[in-house]
């Protein structure tokens, strides 16, 4: 699947944000970096548990996603949605943290053993 790095990311937080109900992503901008590729991740959580992410594929490209998350134990997963023309999408997982607010950088490793940093910036 051509996905953006996003799966690493996400895996996303992703991967990610991800405080207690992840209440604090909500209506703000979580960006995720994959700390050995520098691949960037700008992700948009809502209440209704989907989400949209703009990043970049493994050949540089602009690539959007959107899908949905859930919190599950102490990891948050993510699922793209199927797109076409391509293998169906794997849910990823990464560390969940409670307590994070905007304004706020911490990492968190992803299901695939990369180190991400995540930041909640105010806003869209």
């Amino acid at each position: 699947m051509k996905a953006l790095y996003l799966a690493g990311a996400f895996a996303l937080l992703a991967s990610s944000a991800f405080a207690g109900t992840m209440d604090s992503t909500f209506g703000n901008t979580t960006v995720v970096t994959n700390t050995k590729t520098n691949a960037v991740t700008t992700m948009f959580f809502e209440a209704n548990n989907t989400y949209t992410a703009k990043g970049k594929n493994a050949e540089g490209t602009d690539v959007e996603l959107a899908g949905t998350w859930k919190v599950e134990g102490d990891k948050v997963c993510t699922t793209p949605n199927a797109m076409e023309g391509q293998p169906a999408p794997v849910t990823t997982c990464a560390d969940y943290v409670d307590g994070k607010n905007p304004g706020d950088t911490w990492e968190i490793m992803d299901s695939n053993g990369d180190k991400l940093s995540v930041t909640i910036n105010a806003g869209r």
